[in-house]
């Protein structure tokens, strides 16, 4: 077993609730929530599933947002709520691992005895560290949450042979990095403060370029208590479409920057609607930089080959679903699951 499956399976066994609410339906773990291709998906493999992408989420909220209250806020998508939305997704994902499952012999994917032995161990564990409260509310068997992770760890397979599949081949020039140092000093709607900032900002250039400190932060505080010398990365070739980089540095910075040799500074300050910039050409090949943005647009382009397909799969497939059984399992900001370790796809 690979370590991505590995930590994916026994971050399963760790799933405990910190809350509860009332449901007020009679839950049936072998209702059937969908049919795929005429293999009916137990709601109790879709309760557990759809609690264990809510866990891995509040987690994230907790560590960027400080909480997890998402769950009934509008989603935007019509007037469903976010924990609909998410609900209705996890549905979806079951879908295709069942037909992922049908075609794995395609792919020569197939649960190994070490894959077996794993997910045995981290059954049991689910079943055995969390209390009864908490696996009533969890709505799944133990051979459902065998089913589950079967179908889980042939999907992290089942992914990494269809990324294989998608063959992207990028050209490296295509995405080659040049790195730079910059100063921003902002606008200000006050006129006079405008003047005072263009008046920094032609300083901090005047005293860079003679060279006066090489620590062009150190500069920057001294000029301006505000301002401070920050790294970025471009693209060395323009773009044909529209530039990404536009995203994060402005249309005139960049024109600027493809025109220096490394070392040198731009001739003034740019001026821009964020403001003021000065920059330094610090590299026109960064490798290190071109190499994330290099294994970042491969990964881009696998899952749009792996989305596109598996979109396909559903189309072709013959799906029912059972809107009224579906709707006992919700997520929403009364109930909260957590997972000790998350789950890695």
């Amino acid at each position: 077993m690979n370590k991505i499956q590995q930590g994916f399976i026994m971050g399963l066994s760790a799933v405990a609730t910190i809350m509860f609410a009332g449901c007020g339906n009679k839950i049936d773990v072998n209702d059937t929530v969908c049919t795929v291709d005429g293999e009916k998906v137990p709601l109790g493999i879709y309760s557990l599933y759809t609690r264990q992408q809510q866990a891995t989420t509040e987690a994230m909220l907790r560590a960027f947002m400080g909480d997890a209250d998402l769950w009934d806020k509008p989603s935007g998508q019509g007037d469903k709520t976010y924990g609909e939305v998410a609900a209705l997704q996890s549905l979806e994902d079951l879908q295709i691992m069942y037909i992922m499952e049908k075609k794995a012999k395609d792919y020569n994917v197939a649960i190994s005895e070490e894959n077996n032995k794993e997910i045995d161990k981290a059954v049991k564990g689910l079943f055995k560290d969390n209390s009864k409260e908490v696996l009533d509310k969890l709505y799944c068997t133990e051979a459902q949450a065998k089913k589950l992770l079967d179908l889980e760890t042939i999907k992290v397979d089942m992914k990494r042979k269809i990324f294989a599949e998608a063959k992207v081949n990028i050209d490296e020039n295509e995405v080659k990095q040049g790195a730079f140092t910059y100063i921003l000093v902002p606008n200000d709607n006050d006129k006079e403060k405008m003047a005072k900032n263009e008046e920094i900002a032609n300083k901090i250039l005047q005293e860079a370029k003679e060279g006066k400190d090489t620590d062009l932060n150190k500069l920057a505080k001294e000029v301006g208590e505000k301002e401070q010398a920050l790294p970025g990365t471009f693209y060395i070739n323009k773009a044909k479409d529209d530039e990404e980089d536009t995203r994060y540095f402005p249309k005139e910075v960049l024109e600027v920057l493809r025109s220096l040799k490394v070392g040198e500074f731009c001739n003034e300050p740019i001026k821009t609607e964020k403001g003021m910039y000065i920059v330094r050409l610090d590299s026109d090949d960064d490798k290190e930089a071109t190499a994330s943005k290099l294994n970042a647009k491969k990964n881009e382009l696998e899952n749009k080959y792996y989305n596109e397909l598996t979109e396909k799969w559903l189309k072709e497939a013959k799906i029912s679903v059972n809107e009224k059984i579906v709707k006992k399992i919700k997520i929403n900001d009364e109930e909260s699951f957590v997972s000790k370790s998350l789950p890695q796809q």
